[in-house]
């Protein structure tokens, strides 16, 4: 399985990137991440809206998407990859307390204040996991 890693830049290159990348491939066996932070070359994009057309295409060629937040909050960029995801009816995880958990559904709260603080997570409903 091949998993686009949405997250905000402020964890680019820190040692919360290091561990959400460690968590995915703990709770996702066998998967190949592809990381926005280093996996794509945005050298030939001139704006913001090229990069995450860049992102976009990146996003098509995986089979889900994980996604985090800072406290609850995504900026512009991960809420349009997982708006993305959502149309193109790939697997949706969220990364919340230590865990990779499957989306069922969800909704975001706009707050549209910046691309840095865009949305809020008003509401996250997980796939209910029947363990055998």
């Amino acid at each position: 399985m091949k998993i686009y890693y949405a997250h905000h830049m402020y964890k680019y290159g820190t040692e919360i990137e290091k561990f959400e990348i460690e968590l995915i491939k703990e709770k996702l066996k066998n998967c190949k991440i592809l990381n926005p932070n280093g996996d794509i070359n945005f050298s030939n994009c001139n704006n913001g809206e090229e990069e995450m057309n860049l992102c976009y295409e990146n996003l098509s060629s995986c089979d889900a998407i994980v996604f985090s937040s800072l406290s609850g909050i995504i900026g512009k960029g991960v809420f349009g990859e997982v708006m993305y995801a959502n149309r193109n009816d790939k697997d949706i995880y969220y990364i919340e307390n230590d865990e990779v958990k499957k989306v069922e559904d969800f909704k975001f709260k706009i707050l549209n204040r910046s691309n840095r603080i865009y949305a809020k997570i008003n509401n996250i409903e997980f796939k209910k996991v029947v363990k055998k």
